[in-house]
C-alpha cells in the first residue's frame, strides 16, 4: 500500500479531491449560469457535502493515525462527518 500518514491516512481522499476538482471545473460554466439563489445553495450544499466527506475524513484520518479508531472521540468525528454529508444533501 501507500503507507500514507497524517491527513492522507485514508488514501482515497487524494483521488477524491482530484475528482471533485475535475467535476467542479467541468460544471463551472453551468453553475455560473444558474440564478443567484440556486447557485448559492449549490455551492453551500457542495461545501457541506464535500467538506463532510473529504474534509472530515482527512481530519479523522489524522486522528486515526495518531490515536487509532477504537475510541469515543473518533466516533464523534465520524458522526460529524456523516451529519455534514446529510446536511449537504438536504440543502
Amino acid at each position: 500500500m501507500l503507507n500514507a500518514t497524517g491527513i492522507f491516512y485514508y488514501t482515497w481522499v487524494i483521488p477524491g479531491l482530484i475528482l471533485v476538482l475535475t467535476v467542479l471545473f467541468i460544471y463551472l460554466k453551468f453553475l455560473q449560469s444558474l440564478p443567484r439563489k440556486i447557485k448559492y445553495l449549490f455551492f453551500l450544499a457542495g461545501i457541506f457535502y464535500v467538506g463532510g466527506g473529504i474534509g472530515m475524513e482527512m481530519i479523522g484520518g489524522y486522528y486515526a493515525y495518531l490515536y487509532d479508531t477504537k475510541n469515543f472521540f473518533y466516533e464523534i468525528l465520524v458522526t460529524i462527518e456523516e451529519f455534514l454529508e446529510m446536511l449537504g444533501v438536504v440543502v
